[in-house]
């Protein structure tokens, strides 16, 4: 048994293929980085590949080998642009917090942080909001489902320790609460008319006292 377990292993790779696959990831990390640029500049219909794989100092063949369409490449580019988010709210996790109110607060003040410091971000979102719609079947659905995932147990945690309303639907109002930050997020860095940063701040202020007076005890 442990003879088949060896020979199922993957061999070590030597050095110079280890140099050639991190080669390979740069490269592909330089695609995403110039699509993600150029679709947030003049949009998706007007880029073409060629455009990408001149901004990438790569040839138009390697963009392909990596990404067999242009919709791919954007799925991709979506992919990581959300990837990214997540982990920027999830790191309001990491230090201490005296409720569970106070960190669906943070959470939700983090998000809004990172999408108001991210240029790109909002003008990808400008150009496909599907980032933010939960109910649409792409391959950004996963990291909203971790997303509401996270704050339905940070729900239930408020519940053990009495900090939140004790006949709450921890998953329905957690998905509720992803879907008024979406909207809230598409309202202020994807509607024609942008408000001042001001303004924007009042109104996640605003929101998240809505939130907190609905789930706390």
């Amino acid at each position: 048994m442990n003879q088949a377990s060896d020979s199922n292993a993957e061999a070590p790779l030597s050095a110079a293929e280890q140099r050639r696959r991190e080669a390979a990831l740069r490269k592909k990390e330089r695609i995403l980085e110039s699509a993600a640029y150029l679709f947030a500049e003049q949009g998706f219909t007007k880029t073409t590949v060629d455009e990408i794989a001149r901004e990438a100092s790569i040839s138009k063949g390697l963009v392909y080998v990596h990404f067999p369409s242009k919709d791919d490449l954007l799925e991709a580019v979506l992919m990581k642009a959300s990837t990214e988010w997540f982990q920027a709210i999830r790191a309001e996790k990491s230090g201490p917090v005296p409720s569970v109110p106070e960190r669906v607060a943070n959470t939700l003040r983090a998000s809004f942080r990172y999408a108001q410091a991210n240029p790109i971000l909002r003008a990808i979102l400008a150009q496909d909001p599907r980032l933010l719609l939960p109910r649409r079947k792409n391959v950004n659905d996963p990291i909203l489902e971790k997303y509401r995932a996270d704050l339905e147990q940070l729900l239930r945690l408020g519940m053990e320790r009495a900090e939140v309303r004790s006949n709450l639907d921890p998953k329905h109002t957690a998905e509720s609460i992803v879907l008024l930050h979406s909207a809230l997020i598409l309202e202020l860095f994807v509607a024609s008319t942008l408000r001042p940063s001001e303004l924007q701040e009042k109104l996640v202020e605003a929101t998240i006292a809505l939130i907190l007076n609905g789930i706390q005890t």
